[in-house]
């Protein structure tokens, strides 16, 4: 007789639901009826809700434009025009789009359309003319006060509020519908559930027909789950219990090499642990690591080393209060160093640094540099941490002062070597200058022209001996910083300079040269010669012009000297600011070479840097900072 049990599991499955199937296509045919009606309510919806977006939208452009406007007219600053000239770019577009969402509804079309026209109105009336006035320094207030930008501002944000309105009228009615729609559609899916419990049961029926089959998949099952990945089952039972013990079976083998490679990993990283910890350990800086806790993750041997805590204290996992304790009685003024430690974890996002003097085990004096970090791909806080690097800088602190005190005897050797030659150049310029008012009528030409050849080399040599003198006068001069009216300051070295210009037309062009803090007469220094150079070099030109100025450049002010003279090749660059060091023959502009050391000597002293940028034929331009920063001269 033939049995059901005989039958392929899937055909034994599915008696149950062939037998409900007239019942429930009823159900999906009345379903599909309230799905369509429920997407076209929330098609609806997503349109009224985007119309208001986009005219919000509108509204914020509108309010960016007047923003920017407004700020420009008050800051007179280009960069508040920022949002005026990014929402102008943007709002064609939104009302664009706006324009195709309403297309069918006539009343916000009207409406749109009008709030287009304001908008050019208000561009025309107020933000273009504001713009004119201030770039042509003009009084703006009339301007604002008339209020006639503000008029058809408040008139587009009335239509605005309108529109949004009115979806907000729609959107609430069209979700009335929607929730007694979805209630519709619950009661069916209740109904469709009791189907499928029905079925379900029938489903249970069937199953005791593969239970057997299904015992030794289970059993084997437990085993892998065991840790026995390498168990396996043995294929039998219907068909389709076949493919599933195969499909099992493919499963575990797959498991059993993925535990083989997360085994070779853990082990990988465990060697790849050992030898950040060999290396930590082998370091000559510390090295401390603190989570965003406030503890202690990491300390390696040499920060215990130089911090002088004891190889038995326990540190990791403690606060770094601790730590500071542990080390504090080994410290110079150890109440200083909390505050400063502190002071650089609060601002450990500049990377501060800081010294301290430790007196034991041995006197040394150490430098913390702080440094923020936080595991790649994780951006919640509280993987965030702070390093701290150690360093002994004792040696290098040494170094840095037997190098001052060389320099400052090489200054000394060479003032006092250039002092002393200036006696016997006296003495030759004197003498051939006697020879030739008491013998020069007895002498021939030649002879004449030999002697005046000496003394103008001899006085050469004396200007060579001066400027000697003043870069190392400039050297050993010390810093009066102050606050140096700029521009008043180097007004009175291009009047001093006069004599310079040979009688001949020097346009000079005064830029911004706001005040700086400098030493005036070190800063008088570096103009006079900047500008001798400028005069001197720009000799020969029809329309000789000088510009001095200041720019910011990433934050930081740069002052500057621009000639319109024969410029150099930047090629050169690097000899400018050497003493005798020249780009031009001597024979074609006079002078020392040592001008521009003693540019670079001051500026140096004063913590800054000094470049220059230039072309054959173009001119040059020559860049200064007071405190640091600047390209590499």
């Amino acid at each position: 007789m033939f049995s059901p049990r005989s039958w392929p599991l899937v055909a034994q499955t599915l008696v149950g639901p062939v037998l409900l199937l007239a019942t429930m296509l009823i159900a999906i045919v009345l379903a599909d009826r309230l799905t369509r009606r429920d997407d076209a309510i929330e098609d609806q919806i997503a349109s009224r809700a985007a119309v208001a977006s986009q005219a919000a939208e509108v509204l914020k452009h509108v309010l960016d434009l007047e923003t920017g406007v407004r700020g420009y007219a008050l800051a007179r600053d280009a960069v508040f025009l920022k949002p005026y000239d990014d929402s102008r770019e943007e709002i064609d577009p939104h009302i664009v789009a706006l324009r195709q969402m309403v297309a069918d509804r006539p009343a916000h079309l009207s409406r749109v359309d009008r709030i287009a026209e304001l908008i050019g109105e208000w561009r025309v009336v107020m933000a273009d003319e504001l713009i004119r006035r201030v770039q042509a320094n003009q009084d703006t207030g009339d301007l604002i006060r008339r209020g006639e930008g503000r008029n058809r501002i408040d008139a587009i944000r009335a239509l605005v509020d309108d529109m949004v309105s009115e979806e907000a009228v729609a959107l609430a009615d069209l979700r009335r519908d929607h929730a007694a729609l979805r209630s519709s559609r619950d009661a069916l899916f209740a109904a469709i559930v009791g189907v499928a419990l029905i079925s379900f049961a029938i489903a249970l029926l069937t199953a005791r027909t593969v239970i057997s089959s299904t015992r030794a998949l289970s059993a084997m099952a437990l085993r892998i789950g065991a840790g026995e990945l390498d168990a396996r089952v043995p294929v039998g039972g219907p068909r389709e219990i076949a493919a599933t013990t195969r499909a099992f079976n493919a499963m575990a083998k797959r498991m059993a090499e993925e535990s083989r490679r997360r085994i070779e990993a853990t082990a990988a990283a465990e060697a790849e642990r050992a030898t950040l910890h060999a290396v930590t350990d082998n370091m000559t800086d510390g090295l401390v690591v603190r989570d965003s806790r406030g503890l202690t993750r990491f300390c390696n041997a040499r920060a215990r080393e130089l911090l002088g805590i004891p190889p038995e204290a326990d540190v990791i996992g403690v606060p770094s209060a601790r730590v500071l304790d542990l080390a504090a009685e080994n410290v110079v003024d150890s109440e200083d160093w909390r505050a400063r430690a502190l002071d650089s974890i609060a601002r450990v996002e500049e990377r501060p640094s800081y010294e301290i003097t430790i007196v034991r085990p041995v006197r040394r004096e150490i430098e913390f540099q702080l440094f923020p970090f936080r595991r790649d791909g994780e951006l919640d806080d509280s993987n965030r941490g702070i390093g701290v690097l150690i360093r002994d800088v004792s040696e290098h602190h040494s170094l840095v002062r037997q190098l001052r005190g060389s320099i400052a005897e090489l200054d000394a050797f060479s003032y006092s070597v250039s002092h002393d030659l200036r006696a016997p150049l006296r003495a030759i310029d004197g003498f051939s200058r006697i020879l030739l008012e008491d013998h020069g009528p007895s002498l021939d030409p030649d002879a004449v022209r030999d002697i005046e050849i000496v003394r103008a080399n001899v006085q050469r040599m004396g200007q060579l001996i001066d400027d000697l003198l003043a870069l190392a006068r400039f050297g050993r001069q010390p810093l009066s910083r102050r606050e140096a009216d700029t521009e008043a300051l180097v007004r009175s070295v291009v009047d001093e300079l006069a004599p310079e210009r040979d009688g001949r037309d020097v346009e000079f062009i005064f830029a911004d040269l706001p005040p700086c803090h400098a030493d005036p007469g070190l800063l008088r220094q570096v103009y006079a010669n900047l500008l001798s150079n400028a005069i001197k070099y720009t000799n020969g030109r029809a329309q000789r012009r000088i510009e001095i100025g200041s720019l910011l450049l990433n934050g930081e002010r740069v002052y500057y000297v621009r000639d319109n003279g024969v410029g150099f090749d930047l090629r050169y660059a690097s000899k400018l600011f050497g003493v005798f060091q020249r780009v031009h023959a001597a024979d074609e502009y006079e002078g020392t070479g040592v001008g521009l050391a003693i540019v670079k000597r001051i500026i140096q002293r004063h913590g800054g840097r000094v470049w220059a940028d230039a072309a054959p034929d173009l001119g040059a331009t020559f860049f200064f900072t007071l405190d640091g920063g600047g390209p590499n001269e």
